[in-house]
């Protein structure tokens, strides 16, 4: 006997706004457009209190907050959690061995603001191809092996960081690198959530970085162009995916499996149904 998917607490198929799988929900577009205004705000503060540090921790929180009064649950503060805690050794790694550097580093190369960035980055990045994703109707997830899976995250999610201490410098190598690596998560997850999420992730990558750099709150010593290195926007993609996944991992032994099955199509999300 087949077991049913445990009722999601978010915009698909919970939560209200796309459970009556409606295509154009109108709650899951405002919901969407809300954190994209979230976003820019919290992107411009780059551009504005670059060099400021502490300005920019009172921010991040204050955004924060924010995205996390909108939509709450569990399963929301552990996404946020994983995304501070997997992004922060990562940025020190990279950051410890030259590849940029932030005006005011406090925790060791990296600023305090740092952590609670990253988990509103990729909170917010989540939430809104959930709303796009409800808003098109996309259609349900095709799962595959939870083994193959668990053994892809647990082996390249370090493999790849480890690449970006030692070859940070080409800009050939990096690009092929995380190029490859996302054509694994499509091919692991596949379906248009996945790719909605990767292009989402490219795509705020390029203005916050240019107001980050605009702003003077972090110099690449390698740039390519107006003042980034080309692989970067990859490696955001790379990292907000690799956020969602460790946290899928880490959400069953917490009991959060109600929140699991977010979005649709997106193979990132959800238990594969059991005979």
């Amino acid at each position: 006997m087949e077991r049913e998917r445990a009722e999601p607490s978010g915009l698909v198929g919970g939560g209200g706004l796309a459970g009556s799988g409606r295509r154009g929900s109108r709650a899951a577009w405002s919901d969407a457009g809300l954190h994209v205004l979230l976003a820019g705000g919290y992107f411009s503060c780059f551009a504005l209190l670059g060099g400021r540090s502490l300005w920019l921790l009172v921010a991040s929180v204050g955004f924060l907050a924010a995205a996390l009064a909108v939509r709450r649950g569990r399963f929301e503060v552990l996404r946020a959690a994983v995304a501070a805690a997997v992004a922060t050794p990562s940025e020190i790694a990279v950051t410890s061995h030259g590849a940029y550097t932030y005006a005011a580093p406090q925790l060791g190369s990296v600023p305090l603001w740092l952590p609670v960035g990253w988990a509103f980055f990729s909170l917010v990045t989540f939430r809104i191809a959930d709303g796009l994703a409800a808003g098109w109707g996309l259609p349900a997830p095709r799962e595959r092996s939870r083994g193959l899976k668990a053994a892809f995250e647990l082996a390249v999610i370090p493999a790849v960081m480890g690449c970006a201490v030692l070859f940070w410098a080409d800009p050939v190598v990096s690009t092929a690198g995380l190029a490859v690596t996302l054509g694994l998560f499509a091919a692991l997850y596949p379906g248009r959530y996945t790719l909605l999420v990767m292009a989402l992730s490219l795509l705020f990558a390029v203005p916050l970085e240019l107001c980050g750099v605009a702003g003077g709150e972090w110099r690449w010593r390698a740039p390519d162009l107006a003042g980034v290195p080309v692989w970067v926007p990859l490696g955001y993609a790379f990292l907000t995916l690799a956020h969602h996944r460790v946290a899928l991992l880490v959400a069953p032994t917490l009991s959060l499996d109600a929140a699991w099955a977010r979005a649709p199509d997106s193979g990132l999300d959800g238990p594969p149904r059991t005979e």
